[in-house]
């Protein structure tokens, strides 16, 4: 029998070869402890792993016993949703956006993700929505506008260009340094 301390110590040692980007030696640590032990953080951990080996079956298996450890919250859900867009099960990942939405209608990272989605499918109508929806918190948010603009040439207009200009005024004015392409 494994006891708590042991098993810590081979998370550490686990997490250790993650950060170094020993990913392998990672996943047969934590696989071996997965059978002794359901803790959450060695699923998820699995799911890192194997997801930074390219191995998206293997990581999304393994997030999804992480959740049904832990719960369901926005970080996981995020990465999951993720992870389903790589392995291209976009009407997964969709789905799991959405449901990050229900917890945090605002988040920019659900937002971001539905409308590049939806982008990748053809479905521009429906990613416009989702960065106008971030434009509406965020409205100097310039990703978005970029994103807006190269599905929609309208989107570049004289109001845009102003606001681009005004924002561009705005910061170099708070440039402290003597740089010649901040007095341009």
């Amino acid at each position: 029998m494994i006891n708590k301390e042991s098993i810590q110590s081979k998370i550490d040692k686990a997490l250790k070869s993650f950060k170094i980007a020993q990913y392998q030696d990672a996943i047969n640590i934590l696989e071996n402890l997965k059978e002794k032990n359901s803790n959450f953080l060695i699923n998820w951990y699995l799911g890192h792993s194997y997801f930074r080996i390219y191995d998206y079956l293997s990581a999304i298996k393994y997030i999804k016993r992480s959740i049904e450890l832990k719960g369901s919250d926005e970080l996981n859900q995020s990465f999951l949703g993720e992870v389903l867009l790589k392995s291209n099960q976009h009407e997964e990942s969709i789905k799991v956006f959405n449901n990050i939405l229900k917890i945090n209608k605002i988040n920019k990272d659900a937002l971001f993700s539905l409308a590049k989605i939806y982008s990748e499918i053809g479905k521009f109508s429906i990613s416009e929505e989702y960065y106008n929806k971030i434009l509406e918190d965020e409205p100097q948010n310039f990703k978005a506008l970029y994103e807006l603009i190269k599905i929609n040439k309208n989107y570049l207009d004289s109001n845009i260009i102003k606001n681009l200009k005004n924002f561009k005024h705005q910061n170099n004015k708070r440039c402290l340094c003597k740089s010649y392409s901040c007095r341009k």
